[in-house]
Parts: C-alpha cells; sequence; structure tokens
C-alpha cells in the first residue's frame, strides 16, 4: 500500500525522533525506492519521446 506525501511526512518526523516502529521505517523506503523507479520508467518514457521529437524536425 502507498502512503500518502502526509503520512510519509509523519512517518519521517517519527524516525528523527526515535518513535518510528520498524514496519513504518519499511513502509517509507519502499514508497521511496518505488517511487524513484516509477520516476526513473517516466524519465526514460520522456527521453524517447523527446528524442523522436528532435528526429521529426
Amino acid at each position: 500500500m502507498f502512503h500518502t506525501f502526509d503520512e510519509l511526512a509523519v512517518i519521517y518526523n517519527k524516525i528523527l525522533d526515535g518513535t518510528a516502529t520498524e514496519q513504518e521505517k519499511w513502509d517509507l523506503e519502499v514508497d521511496l525506492r518505488l517511487g524513484c523507479m516509477v520516476a526513473d520508467g517516466a524519465l526514460k518514457i520522456i527521453q524517447k519521446k523527446a528524442e523522436e521529437l528532435r528526429q521529426q524536425s
């Protein structure tokens, strides 16, 4: 399950003050890793489309 940015901010603050559970730490890490994978995939699609547009002009 993905968390909202607000939920992740709460978890992050708990990590900073030392009250986060191991599950909360894991949840934040997983959401960040998945978010990075999605962003990387989107960047590759954008780069491919940009190259196609450059070749057309």
